[in-house]
């Protein structure tokens, strides 16, 4: 008997033991369900599959979300519907994967502190250009779009349009298309990306900065805007143009080349410094045309290196000074083989095939000096009428074929 309690002991405590054993292993895991077009995400998730949508893929609904592609795919119906899109959230993140053939790839109203990464956005918006491309941010603080692609539909359809936001950073992503920041934006970064097609739009976008990019048949257009840096870019086949309103603008340490024009100021721009760039291969390496002098009041274009435009290398022309002299100076600049391929003369007649040619009124006050010209097609200088700028001295010409005019050169 004692044999047998033992072994009906030890039996029900080997039962019991496997009853507790299966009871801690559930029977079925519950698996988080997989993410659908129309969703509203309210916690991080992670794509296990494409998505092909007919409309609205995903809308994020509550702060501090990730939306991990996870290398995967959402597509839409081609040219409607949004990718992704949140309102009014906080810390978000959308990261490694693809969103395409949408009218909008992600559009954000009134977010803070967004984060898109590693993300491809393509062919979103419309072969006509209009209210549609790859990211649309209005009213938003805090965007960072890094280490991706955005390729629009047409180059003339938006990749990026922010307007009324702040903290604007586009950093390491390759670009067809435009990116807009207009309408009361602020404090934007565009650094170290590469641009086919488009170009950079500021309009009502003060202390933007425009550094280090790559641009291939794309440039960069400033108007309205105050406190903005354009440094140690490449732009091939684009051009840099100044329009109106823009006050306190640093163009630095850019290369240019191939396009008709390098850098246009062609409206009331003050306070203008172009510094230490090289304008090659252009028609016109550098072309300021204003009404009125007194508008560009504050230029100061200093050791530059304008070489082989096809006409001037540097080009100044008003009809009439202002109110008062501005203040314009041409300081230690290079000018180098210009004028070869000229075929368009000033407002004067005179052809436009110098290093540098000034066709203003006498008595402007457009400083000269210290610049050295070289084998430049006609004059290494012609600053005419006579007295229309001021000559500091310094300014050295060699080999070009009429020396200077306007100035001395020695």
């Amino acid at each position: 008997m004692i044999r047998v309690r033992t072994l009906l002991h030890t039996g029900t405590i080997l039962f019991l033991a496997a009853g507790l054993t299966m009871s801690a292993t559930p029977t079925s895991a519950l698996a988080a369900p997989p993410v659908r077009c129309g969703d509203t995400i309210t916690r991080d998730v992670t794509l296990r599959a494409d998505l092909r949508c007919t409309g609205d893929a995903l809308v994020i609904g509550a702060n501090g979300v990730t939306v991990d592609l996870n290398q995967h795919v959402v597509s839409g119906p081609r040219t409607s519907g949004v990718g992704i899109s949140a309102t009014q959230r906080n810390g978000l993140r959308i990261r490694n994967g693809a969103i395409i053939d949408f009218a909008w790839g992600v559009t954000l109203d009134s977010t803070r502190n967004t984060v898109i990464e590693n993300v491809r956005l393509l062919r979103n918006g419309s072969d006509s250009p209009g209210d549609d491309g790859g990211v649309q941010a209005e009213s938003v603080s805090g965007l960072r779009i890094a280490q991706g692609a955005i390729e629009a539909v047409a180059s003339g359809t938006p990749a990026v349009v922010a307007t009324n936001s702040t903290g604007i950073a586009i950093r390491g992503v390759r670009v067809h298309g435009g990116i807009d920041l207009s309408i009361n934006t602020h404090g934007s970064l565009i650094a170290d990306n590469i641009f086919r097609g488009g170009r950079v739009t500021a309009s009502e976008a003060n202390r933007t900065v425009v550094r280090d990019n790559h641009f291939s048949q794309s440039g960069i257009r400033v108007s309205e805007s105050n406190e903005v840096t354009i440094s140690g870019n490449d732009l091939t086949g684009g051009t840099i143009q100044l329009g109106i309103a823009v006050e306190d603008v640093t163009v630095q340490r850019n290369s240019l080349r191939a396009s008709e024009f390098g850098l246009v100021i062609d409206g009331p721009a003050s306070n203008t410094r172009v510094i230490e760039n090289e304008f090659t291969n252009h028609f016109y390496g550098m072309y300021v045309r204003v009404g009125l002098l007194a508008v560009i009041d504050g230029l100061a274009v200093a050791r530059n290196t304008f070489t082989d435009n096809g006409g001037n290398g540097l080009f100044f022309e008003a009809p009439a000074i202002g109110a008062s002299p501005a203040r314009i100076s041409v300081t230690g600049n290079r000018f180098t083989g210009n004028g070869y391929a000229s075929g368009e003369n000033d407002a004067a007649g005179r052809p436009n095939d110098d290093g540098l040619h000034t066709n203003v009124p006498v008595g402007s006050d457009i400083l000269v000096t210290g610049n050295r010209t070289q084998s430049n097609a006609d004059h290494g200088i012609e600053a005419l009428p006579p007295g229309s700028v001021r000559d500091g001295g310094g300014n050295v010409s060699t080999g070009d074929l009429n020396g200077c005019v306007g100035v001395v050169c020695r």
